[in-house]
């Protein structure tokens, strides 16, 4: 069977042939490839040749992790990455080898590769995680002819990331922002982000229909997708989120009939890069505060909330990340009572040793967390 694909670089064909239970797959750039490998492959299925051996290249991998991640829906910037990454690192390492026949040591042998040629720790990460994902296609679609067993990434660490320290404003130069900009029409965008830690591309979707002004409830379902260019209807984890917008907010946020409320002067959408390009960095000079990027207007609220007393397991859920530990890896800091009531979290009292996360020590109504697993204990004092 021979299957069109459509990409950026023009039309492929990936041609699939049946095989004791398994679904041998190549790429090809013309439709008579295709065909002449079909061909190939079914008359030594034919003829009963129990080896049907192909070399397999990482170009011919990549591709159909691609065909995987476009079915999914992987956003623009994460294949963009993905994308550059293959080209200016994996690609060059692998050439056109044979992967069937790469051992772990091979596979090792990339990372001294990019070490030597000064690649930092995190984009080896990245790269590690891309191949690893890549592997993992081909595994579980016994793709190539079920050739891939296992993952040999599964084996080799990531490599250790020294923290960088996350850009946000202080609470001056946030008021100093506001105030600075406060007649000028990117004011309810920049103030809603800060006030809500919302990315930019889901502030960017807001639609009316997503906002009840009485309550002050926003359905957090849609994003500006800068690939398509134009609002979808999911978020970057792929999860509806609930949030409440304050009413600082609400007396300045626009109203709108059909599409996006927040748009320029002439009624035209605001994109993702045009608010990074030309809108912030206008508004930032303007307060002559240091130029921020979207992302540390979010990083900006959920730097403030932790540190006015507010604790990482909301945080997580108003920022809608999968996990609390994304929350944790990049914000726990800021909270020093966070700190504080991790380390209550194994208390001794007599020959008892009990899970407590209230700093009032109660014992007598246990609730079980689903998420962590620990039986919580409140109620009455032991004091």
């Amino acid at each position: 069977m021979i299957s069109v694909i459509k990409t950026k670089n023009g039309t492929k064909y990936l041609a699939r042939v049946r095989v004791r239970g398994q679904r041998p797959s190549k790429i090809f750039e013309t439709r008579k490839d295709a065909e002449k490998w079909v061909n190939f492959i079914r008359f030594r299925r034919d003829q009963n040749i129990n080896h049907i051996s192909v070399p397999v290249t990482i170009q011919q991998m990549f591709e159909a992790y691609c065909e995987f991640a476009e079915e999914k829906g992987r956003s623009y910037s994460t294949l963009r990455t993905h994308r550059f990454n293959f080209k200016n690192h994996i690609v060059k390492f692998y050439g056109t080898a044979d992967m069937t026949k790469v051992n772990l040591e091979e596979h090792q042998a990339l990372f001294n590769f990019l070490r030597k040629n000064k690649v930092s720790a995190a984009t080896r990460n990245r790269i590690r995680a891309l191949i690893k994902v890549i592997y993992s296609v081909a595994v579980k679609g016994q793709l190539f002819g079920g050739a891939f067993k296992s993952n040999p990434f599964d084996a080799i660490e990531p490599a250790h990331e020294p923290k960088d320290e996350i850009d946000f404003l202080t609470q001056e130069d946030t008021q100093q922002l506001l105030e600075a900009n406060k007649n000028d029409e990117c004011y309810p965008l920049i103030l809603t982000i800060l006030r809500t830690g919302l990315r930019i591309g889901e502030a960017l979707g807001i639609h009316e229909e997503q906002v009840d002004r009485r309550t002050g409830m926003l359905i957090v379902n849609r994003q500006f997708d800068k690939s398509q260019n134009k609002v979808v209807k999911r978020t970057k984890g792929k999860r509806s989120r609930v949030i409440y917008l304050i009413d600082e907010v609400l007396s300045v946020l626009p109203t709108s009939s059909s599409g996006p409320i927040f748009r320029k002067k002439d009624g035209s959408k605001i994109s993702s890069d045009y608010f990074l390009k030309f809108i912030l960095p206008k508004a930032c000079a303007r307060a002559n505060v240091k130029k921020i990027n979207p992302h540390g207007l979010r990083h900006t609220f959920s730097a403030h909330y932790l540190m006015s007393g507010g604790n990482i397991w909301d945080l997580s859920k108003i920022l809608g990340h999968h996990s609390v530990r994304v929350t944790e890896k990049y914000y726990a800091h800021f909270s020093h009572e966070h700190v504080r009531n991790r380390m209550r979290i194994i208390e001794k009292t007599g020959n008892v040793i009990r899970a407590s996360f209230w700093p009032d020590r109660s014992i007598k109504q246990v609730n079980k967390n689903e998420e962590n697993g620990i039986a919580f204990v409140r109620g009455s004092s032991l004091n």
